[in-house]
């Protein structure tokens, strides 16, 4: 029952409040840091303005899991450039778990979809809408519901990013006892470079909801530029109990005609609480 208890108190899985981190393991990989990554598809998850940087088509599709506990998460995500009108990306996160020959189980299941437009003086807007269902056999049951985003996303020069996003700035949650309620907003900020030299990149970003939760601080460099790049990064969490969480990942890249097709792995190790993450995803990405 201990471990029971702490895998609640670490995701929160007893609120169901969207608090649903970004499973792209590119993004665990950089101590969390994403509200201003305009060039991973993943990055609309946390701010929808960055879709309007986005150029291309990217798929990707994630398996996640906590060693220590039977926790899984999964995650796919589909994003296009501006066809003239904005650009947009669709994705589906899922986590959950199931305990003691199932006496315990839930699962939270999020489909959303975010829109981007970049205008000419290096500025994007987005918004994103979120639907969230939530399974259980214990606690408040079941329950429906949604939410909306907002973000800000800009450059300066192409190289020095910052990223703004409002989550949950509309939010209904209703339960299976009848019970409603709002969802906390969570408010994201971060700046850094990206891309320098085409193969260096850092950033840190700060998540506050209720109070500053957590700060990340991630790096990202391309050992073989286009081949194989190395991520290292850290969270800070804030809020009770303190502790500082080390991230690491890579990705390995295959360059085809207009395709490339990567394999990413990002891993975060949290002693106090739940140990060891681990997050593989497939990415298939075209010009």
């Amino acid at each position: 029952m201990k471990k029971f208890l702490l895998i609640l108190i670490a995701f929160g899985l007893h609120a169901g409040t969207f608090d649903m981190v970004n499973f792209d393991p590119r993004v665990l990989a950089m101590g969390g840091v994403s509200v201003f990554n305009v060039y991973s598809g993943g990055g609309i998850i946390t701010n929808p303005a960055n879709a309007g940087y986005f150029k291309g088509k990217e798929f990707t599709a994630m398996f996640g899991k906590l060693s220590d506990f039977p926790v899984y998460n999964g995650l796919i995500n589909y994003d296009v450039e501006d066809n003239g009108v904005a650009a947009g990306g669709l994705y589906w996160q899922y986590s959950g778990y199931r305990l003691y020959d199932n006496e315990y189980n839930w699962s939270e299941n999020m489909i959303g979809y975010a829109i981007g437009k970049k205008f000419s003086w290096h500025l994007s807007l987005g918004m994103g809408i979120k639907i969230l269902s939530v399974g259980s056999n214990f606690g408040k049951g079941k329950a429906f519901g949604g939410s909306i985003d907002v973000g800000a996303t800009g450059d300066v020069l192409g190289s020095f990013f910052w990223g703004v996003s409002l989550k949950n700035l509309y939010s209904r949650l209703k339960w299976d006892t009848g019970r409603k309620e709002k969802l906390p907003m969570e408010l994201n900020l971060g700046f850094g470079f990206l891309n320098l030299w085409d193969r260096f990149s850092a950033g840190l970003e700060l998540k506050t909801k209720n109070g500053i939760e957590s700060v990340g601080f991630g790096t990202e460099f391309w050992v073989v530029k286009g081949w194989f790049a190395i991520r290292g990064g850290a969270i800070q969490k804030i809020v009770e109990p303190s502790r500082t969480i080390p991230t690491a990942g890579f990705t390995v890249s295959v360059p085809s005609g207009k395709n490339v097709i990567s394999i990413n792995y990002g891993s975060s190790f949290d002693q106090q609480i739940i140990g060891f993450t681990h997050r593989l995803s497939l990415n298939i990405y075209r010009y």
